[in-house]
């Protein structure tokens, strides 16, 4: 246990430290080199893999904007068994599209022959509208003719209806065109209205009250307003029981014509006011009836009007419209 001595001795291990780095640069070439290798092969390997994917992504894409063609079979072909079946769905679901697209054409095809059909017994049923009022004004003529205030009236009233058919005609012939130069509103036009409706409501006995703006053009075209109108006062009067009333009360505003009309019958059927006070496309009359309110929706719509069904408490039916101006309105002159 005692310390003789100490040995002191000095070894050369320069060569175990080339030898060291010589293996650690070895080690890393060769790592290197695996590496890169195993990159490029995987790179190529998912390539491979990956070709299917992108070539359905880019049929998927040519979908997408609306050319959607269908893979070439020498295209699934050469690929497994799974993208095989993958490019087989995607084929027939380009085939469901063109057979959608086909009979959406064949629908659209469908729905303007009906559309036609529908436009085609409106345009009966609104010339045969005014037919009662030209007749009673020719009637007013041969028995009346020979004053002076009776003739100039009832021609007035003639010229307006056949005005109005004309433009009727027109507008359906054009499926809808807007007219190039609408003729403005005017209290003439609501007069005319009385003339128009009190045959059929002095057959029913029925009164009819009017009450309105003074003398004043309006910027709104004439025919299809006069139109809606006379829809709802035609079926006013024939709802309205004998010896009751039926109004219509016109008022303006900066911007809009305002018209209710009234009546004290059994009131508007629950599916006919909804398709009156409904916007957009309404179809035909889902309850079986005339084409009356269908076509005052339809010309609501085209003027970008709206419709109110209310039913008081006293009974009846009150309509509510709303004729935005075309154009803004001085309301100069006007009570």
């Amino acid at each position: 246990g005692r310390i003789v001595g100490i040995i002191h001795a000095t070894f050369d291990t320069s060569h175990l430290a080339l030898e060291r780095r010589d293996v650690v640069l070895a080690l890393v070439a060769t790592n290197g080199m695996v590496t890169l290798l195993l990159a490029v092969t995987g790179w190529l390997l998912v390539a491979r893999m990956m070709a299917p994917v992108r070539t359905l992504s880019r049929y998927l894409g040519a979908a997408s904007e609306g050319r959607a063609t269908l893979v070439p079979p020498e295209a699934v072909a050469r690929n497994g068994a799974e993208f095989a079946r993958l490019f087989l769905a995607y084929n027939a679901l380009v085939r469901f599209m063109y057979e959608r697209e086909n009979l959406a054409r064949q629908l659209a095809d469908e729905h303007r022959l009906g559309s036609l059909g529908r436009l085609t017994s409106a345009l009966a049923h609104e010339i045969n509208n005014p037919l009662g009022g030209l007749f009673n004004a020719l009637a007013t003529l041969k028995t009346h003719g020979h004053q002076a205030a009776v003739r100039k009236s009832s021609l007035g009233l003639l010229e307006r209806g056949l005005i109005g058919i004309r433009d009727v005609v027109r507008t359906t012939l054009a499926l809808y065109r807007p007219e190039q130069a609408p003729r403005p509103l005017a209290i003439a036009d609501f007069e005319d209205l009385r003339l128009l409706v009190a045959p059929a409501a002095r057959r029913k006995g029925v009164d009819l009250r009017f009450s309105g703006p003074v003398d004043v053009l309006l910027p709104l075209p004439s025919t299809p307003v006069r139109q809606a109108v006379l829809n709802l006062l035609l079926n006013a009067v024939s709802a309205a029981p004998p010896g009751s009333e039926v109004a219509v009360d016109a008022s303006l505003t900066p911007t809009a014509l305002h018209v209710i009309v009234s009546d004290r019958g059994s009131g508007l059927p629950e599916p006919a006011g909804c398709l009156l006070a409904a916007g957009g496309e309404t179809g035909g009359p889902p309850w079986g009836g005339g084409l009356g309110l269908w076509t005052t929706r339809r010309i609501l719509d085209d003027l970008g009007a709206s419709a109110e069904v209310e039913r008081p408490e006293t009974g009846g039916t009150r309509i509510r419209l709303l004729f935005p101006f075309i154009a803004p309105m001085e309301l100069a002159h006007v009570a």
